[in-house]
């Protein structure tokens, strides 16, 4: 799996990943993004709220992808 969803789904909302502007990423972290953690097994999930979606990834200890939940327009 990787990071290619969360790519596609910034890139569906308008930000271009490969150059945002500074307003977009503290937009985006301030305003779009929230982060779970979970000890045992150690998790971390990051949800995107977008405007038109939402994308949740979920990370091992490893930094693995283990889990992705996308919902809202492909």
């Amino acid at each position: 799996m990787g990071l290619t969803p969360v790519i596609g789904f910034l890139d569906n909302e308008g930000l271009d990943v490969l150059a945002p502007t500074f307003d977009e990423i503290v937009d985006l972290l301030q305003n779009r993004v929230e982060t779970t953690v979970m000890e045992e097994p150690l998790h971390i999930s990051v949800t995107i709220e977008g405007e038109t979606g939402r994308l949740s990834i979920t990370l091992d200890d490893d930094m693995n992808v283990v889990g992705l939940d996308r919902q809202g327009p492909n």
